[in-house]
């Protein structure tokens, strides 16, 4: 009975033996993911923080984008009513062209009248 006491005692303290380094080896892989668990916390508050980031920046970029949409459609703006404006100098050149062509035309031909004029005076006088 000795022998299967201590058998058995054997068996036990094998058992235990078994069950203590599976726990040991549990509470070490808890330990682990307890760790690893800690890192990703920490890596997705810097992914949130970095996210949170970039959000900010693409309001500011969306912004200035649409500031200079703004500016290039007063450019294009701008630059129209200079042409309207160049083309209406145009015209009034052309018009004062026309009109003091219009004036030479009538002051030669009033040169002309006069001309003819005190040329018969002239001849009446002789």
């Amino acid at each position: 009975m000795a022998a299967t006491s201590d058998e058995e005692m054997e068996a036990l303290l094998s058992t235990f033996n078994q069950i203590y380094e599976d726990v040991k080896n549990d509470v070490s892989e808890i330990q682990s993911l307890k760790s690893k668990h800690s890192s990703e916390l920490k890596l997705r508050e810097s992914l949130q923080i970095t996210c949170n980031n970039l959000k900010k920046e693409n309001e500011e970029l969306a912004k200035l984008y649409s500031e200079s949409l703004k500016n290039v459609a007063h450019q294009l703006d701008f630059q129209e009513k200079c042409m309207n404006l160049k083309e209406e100098l145009e015209r009034s050149n052309n018009e004062v062209i026309s009109k003091e062509d219009g004036h030479r035309t009538a002051l030669k031909l009033l040169q002309q009248e006069y001309d003819e004029k005190i040329a018969t005076l002239e001849t009446q006088l002789k």
